[in-house]
């Protein structure tokens, strides 16, 4: 499932199931989608809609099976664009670790791991920073710059308030 571009939404509607549902007066702006692995029980899958006073996301885990028969646990949350301070690019490791794979192969899960490292969306992570604390969300590297640019102008008109 490979992007160019991110999902462009009409203002007010909302593509995916989450706890936090766009109120009145806020309108949907644009979804961005990182699937890590080729399908739902293959890799964790992010979705992040920018509104015009929020982020809100769900990370999606695989299923624990590998199956495909359930659905893994999913977190849901939002971020008030107020509170935001700080946006900073993170890096380092995203592979799995030895224990992980050691594990995995063991589990004869070793395939699932394999394809999330390879297909799907190569993930890139963008950290933000502010008087909540600190959280981290993934987007596909091809979305990234466009989620980086897309969030900050979102975010500079609640500064200068």
């Amino acid at each position: 499932m490979f992007r160019s571009q991110p999902k462009q939404t009409q203002p007010g509607t909302f593509h995916f199931n989450n706890t936090f549902l766009p109120q009145a007066g806020e309108n949907m702006q644009t979804v961005f989608e990182c699937q890590e692995g080729c399908c739902d029980c293959c890799g964790r899958k992010t979705t992040v809609a920018l509104t015009n006073a929020r982020l809100i996301s769900r990370i999606q885990e695989p299923c624990p099976c590998c199956c495909c028969c359930c659905q893994g646990r999913h977190y849901d949350k939002t971020i008030f664009l107020k509170d935001i301070s700080i946006l900073r690019e993170v890096t380092g490791g995203t592979g799995p670790g030895c224990l992980v794979l050691l594990l995995s192969c063991l589990t004869g899960q070793c395939l699932c791991l394999l394809c999330a490292s390879c297909c799907g969306d190569t993930p890139k992570s963008l950290g933000f920073e502010g008087g909540y604390g600190s959280d981290i969300l993934t987007f596909s590297t091809k979305d990234y710059m466009n989620a980086v640019n897309a969030i900050t102008a979102t975010t500079l008109p609640h500064k200068s308030r």
